[in-house]
């Protein structure tokens, strides 16, 4: 293991909180925690739904029987019908004082305990440019002010490849009901704060920098301000942090405790037609969801601020059911060499196979360690103990950003790494990843998440994060205190 240079050579990964001067920090974790409320929302649904219906009505979902289906997930604003005026039927889309916007989309695979999750930048054009039309008629964003859920079902399906079982769009009431019940949301306001003033809607948001501890509503209409939070690229890649620490207070017995004080928030809150039993079948594999997250692949268009999908790049971060079915066959059909006595994969693929941890040797490994508590090394070390030998450490200031497993186009090796870890795994499309390389990100919940290693530190492992012998001590004491 080799402490990974500060300055030449190869440029590190820069990760969320990694690498960037304060401000630049506060302003990325800003962009955070739009998509967050948003899934954990629609599980919360599905728990509530169980608890309203009972269980009798689920009984077609055993907890043998692995749930499997895709759904669209997204955000929408309030729909007022006048001046400070709500809609009574938020479902309605004429007559409105101002159109619905649903910046917030989300593709969600379930697999069992694996869900994958797949955002959708909102400036995507769906299906080829066409410059005869507008620009914002052709993006994903305007599908549901056009033509409702489902269109915009229907247009995630073309953008994707993916068929789409049902579809989920929560206004920001049910965000607000949800977050209150989770206990509020804590944040960190950048230098400047944040105010926003929307008079027609009766919007007034006023937040110190800092730390802040927000009641649902205020966190409510935090998550829905782009300002100071920076590009769509960059929040999305935020979002996805948000949700794994979201998803994490779903499965505490706080978490769990909550479901039916959420029941009473459904109704316009909400338009879907996943039947609840869906939702309710994951609730077995709740404590141990294998989450992923990606970011659609886009280019550029030329003379247009819409983006065209890269099919090329999305096929290596999102299942494609089709490749996935030759997949399936593929195997089935080394199976059967297999039990015929016939060549199998070892044979085949020669020394590779013989040796496993061959792979896992030369994967280039960086751990960036803002856990605060000496914990890189420690980790190094037991990767070394089960074939990792390709690994570099940095030292970043203590940071609470998720702990996470991060790649940029190796989504094999980095979930095989995730599952290891019991770490989400994440696409780092805006992050400066090198091809090929793995990430691991060591943030202060580090301490809890993989607390085993706590035991496993050296009063030397300072060093080979280029502290003195001193601050390594008063690491090491403050964390065994």
């Amino acid at each position: 293991m080799t402490q990974r240079p500060q300055s030449g050579g190869r440029r590190p990964p820069v990760l969320p909180g990694a690498g960037r001067t304060p401000a630049e920090r506060r302003r990325a974790r800003l962009r955070g925690l739009q998509l967050g409320g948003l899934t954990l929302g629609a599980l919360c649904w599905g728990g509530a739904a169980w608890l309203t219906f009972g269980a009798g009505q689920t009984a077609g979902y055993q907890a043998e029987q692995r749930p499997e289906f895709t759904f669209l997930l997204a955000g929408r604003d309030v729909a007022y019908c006048g001046y400070h005026l709500r809609c009574e039927d938020q479902t309605q889309r004429e007559n409105l004082f101002q159109e619905i916007n649903t910046d917030t989309l989300m593709l969600i695979k379930v697999t069992g305990p694996r869900v994958e999750v797949l955002n959708i930048p909102r400036d995507t054009n769906v299906g080829e440019y066409d410059p005869e039309k507008t620009a914002t008629e052709q993006k994903i964003n305007h599908q549901y002010w056009a033509g409702g859920p489902r269109a915009l079902t229907r247009a995630a399906e073309t953008i994707t490849g993916s068929p789409v079982d049902a579809y989920v769009v929560l206004n920001e009431d049910y965000v607000a009901e949800l977050i209150d019940a989770l206990g509020g949301l804590t944040v960190t306001v950048p230098p400047g704060g944040i105010q926003w003033e929307d008079k027609a809607a009766g919007i007034h948001l006023d937040l110190k920098p800092g730390e802040q501890h927000l009641d649902g509503r205020t966190a409510a209409l935090y998550l829905r301000v782009r300002k100071g939070v920076g590009d769509d690229w960059g929040r999305i890649d935020h979002q996805k942090q948000a949700l794994t620490q979201l998803i994490g207070k779903l499965r505490s017995p706080q978490g769990l405790r909550v479901l039916p004080t959420l029941i009473s928030g459904f109704g316009e809150n909400i338009e879907t037609d996943l039947s609840p039993e869906r939702l309710t079948a994951l609730l077995p594999y709740l404590s141990q969801l294998n989450l992923t997250f990606a970011t659609l692949p886009t280019t550029s268009i030329p003379d247009s601020f819409n983006l065209a999908v890269d099919r090329a790049a999305l096929s290596r971060v999102w299942t494609n059911p089709a490749l996935e079915a030759e997949r399936r066959e593929a195997e089935r059909q080394q199976e059967l060499e297999q039990a015929q006595g016939g060549t199998g994969p070892e044979e085949r693929e020669g020394e590779a196979a013989a040796d496993p941890t061959a792979a896992l040797a030369e994967l280039p490994l960086v751990i960036h360690d803002g856990s605060g508590a000496l914990l890189g090394p420690a980790l190094a070390r037991s990767l070394e103990q089960v074939g990792y030998r390709n690994i570099q450490l940095q030292l970043e200031p203590p940071d609470p950003m998720s702990s996470q497993v991060l790649t940029l186009d190796a989504p094999a090796e980095a979930s095989a790494l995730a599952q290891l870890l019991g770490l989400p795994r994440l696409q780092g499309e805006r992050f400066e990843l090198q091809s090929g390389e793995v990430a691991v990100w060591l943030g202060t919940d580090a301490r809890t998440q993989l607390g085993a290693l706590l035991p496993l530190r050296r009063p030397t492992d300072g060093r080979q994060l280029g502290l003195t012998r001193e601050d390594a001590a008063a690491l090491l004491q403050d964390t065994a205190e």
